[in-house]
């Protein structure tokens, strides 16, 4: 390794204890590595169940079939007569074969003409009679019938031996062309207890057809006299709620990583987080409850500010709290949240994105109000919301949030359709919320101020507000706006400004 002591040995020693689940010489596809929910049994009675459902849609299928061909022929044949006739006989061939019976000139043709003569169902329904109209429709509403009553089996994605061990060598500098001497399977040497030659033996947990070496390694990393694993593992939840971790290079604990700034409470977290069984919720909860967690932001809330800050200006020894943006994704659910129209429902299918003509793409439908955790985000296919405040990138693996501030920000708040509807809905919540009569505007704005930012307005913040209500009220007024959309319209106005705040953008 360029700045750690890991040797080329261990590296190919780490690589034998994968090698059997990845041989080169006996690949199976990812597409193949698939498990599912169910034992095997179980999958065998499914398969059979699901094969007696389709051998009945089949012949339902086949009969609606029999219905269509005789107006797909007749139309097929109106439309052959556009063709040249120089090729309309071998078209007329070539569309009778399969596609692996084409020879190349018949795949050619099939490609260049096929479109203008294919019959699409439409076209189909249009030229039927009213009774084999009546006999299609009766066998399509059997077939979603019998479809209902197929058993749906969830695949998992599983990685497994294969059938044989490949011989893993120190290849010389990392050339294939240059082999040395055979490796066994082992673990990193610097890892391991000074005098053991840290060598691996198959697990003796092992079950199945299996070489035992990858159950081996998951064991070792984490047994209880081993505290590396689970420092990397507080670590991160220690920068899942501070932004920093104690240690502040979440992927690399090396020479070129930062060292960390607490190293005690490091090994204590760790060494707590083993003994308790690697209950991930007993560390958030040790965290949440801890004084340094519960600390204001604000300096002045400090005995001493100024040697605090003198003695420690990056907040490293975390004597306040340090002032964090929420990330994008809790950004946009708790939008929602304040609208009243985040769905909270777990688990179901991914939310696709619809790219719209402007270049934005953003989440339609019911879709819209899923938690953003569930959006669909691929390399070049992100909520541009989201990757307005920072959404990571796909292309890499992303172990710490970058934290920018940029106008494009301000802008998104300012103008997106996103944040423009929601705001729409708080005013809507708000106006529910208030009481009626002389004093039902100040209740408006106090509604607003405890749903948007869970307190009440101060007294300089009530005597603004009011005064922007009115204003804008009489601006939808002279625009001959209904008394109604007005008040409503000056509503959504302030419940976006409040959105778009700093006190709603970043937690103190």
């Amino acid at each position: 390794h360029k700045f750690d002591p890991i040797s080329q040995r261990d590296y190919f020693r780490f690589l034998a204890l994968l090698a059997p689940a990845y041989n080169p010489s006996d690949w199976i596809q990812p597409k193949n590595r698939v498990l599912y929910t169910v034992p095997m049994a179980e999958k065998r009675r499914i398969d059979a169940h699901n094969k007696e459902i389709d051998l009945e849609i089949e012949k339902l299928a086949g009969r609606s079939l029999a219905i269509r061909s005789p107006y797909a022929e007749r139309l097929r044949g109106e439309k052959l007569k556009s063709i040249p006739e120089v090729v309309r006989g071998d078209l007329e061939e070539a569309l009778a074969l399969d596609g692996e019976q084409r020879g190349e000139v018949q795949a050619y043709l099939v490609e260049r003409f096929g479109p203008l003569v294919k019959v699409s169902d439409s076209e189909i329904d249009a030229e039927a009679s009213s009774g084999d109209l009546a006999k299609l429709a009766r066998l399509e509403e059997e077939i979603r019938t019998w479809q209902g009553f197929k058993a749906v089996l969830h695949p998992i994605r599983a990685l497994w031996d294969g059938a044989t061990t490949p011989v893993t060598r120190l290849l010389q500098r990392g050339s294939v062309d240059s082999p040395g001497p055979i490796v066994e399977p082992g673990f990193l040497e610097i890892l391991c207890d000074e005098g053991t030659d840290c060598m691996a033996s198959p697990s003796s947990n092992r079950v199945g057809q299996t070489s035992g070496f990858r159950l081996a390694l998951a064991e070792w990393l984490t047994q209880g006299d081993n505290p590396l694993t689970a420092r990397v593992a507080v670590n991160r939840i220690w920068q899942h709620h501070f932004g920093t971790g104690i240690v502040a290079t979440p992927d690399n604990f090396g020479r070129n990583g930062s060292s960390p700034s607490h190293p005690e409470l490091l090994d204590w977290l760790a060494a707590d987080f083993v003994r308790h069984g690697w209950r991930v919720k007993r560390v958030h909860k040790l965290i949440m409850l801890s004084a340094v967690y519960q600390q204001s932001s604000r300096r002045s809330d400090h005995p001493n500010p100024a040697a605090a800050e003198a003695r420690d200006p990056a907040n490293r020894l975390l004597w306040r709290r340090e002032l964090r943006r929420l990330e994008a994704e809790a950004l946009r659910d708790s939008i929602l949240a304040v609208a009243d129209r985040l769905d909270p429902k777990l688990g179901g299918a991914p939310v696709m994105l619809d790219a719209r003509p402007d270049g934005l793409q953003i989440a339609s439908g019911e879709g819209s109000k899923r938690r953003s955790v569930y959006l669909v985000a691929r390399r070049n296919w992100s909520s541009t919301f989201l990757t307005a405040f920072d959404f990571p990138n796909m292309d890499t693996t992303c172990t710490q949030r970058s934290n920018s501030s940029s106008p494009l920000q301000s802008l998104t708040l300012i103008n997106s359709e996103f944040v423009r509807e929601n705001a729409r809905f708080l005013a809507l919540r708000a106006l529910d919320q208030s009481w009626q009569g002389a004093d039902r505007m100040e209740s408006l704005v106090r509604s607003t101020y405890l749903s948007a930012l869970s307190r009440a307005p101060t007294g300089d913040e009530l005597h603004l507000a009011l005064e922007h209500l009115e204003e804008v009220r009489s601006l939808y007024a002279r625009a001959n706006q209904p008394a109604n959309e007005a008040i409503l319209q000056s509503a959504e106005n302030l419940a976006h400004m409040l959105i778009s705040s700093n006190e709603f953008l970043y937690i103190d």
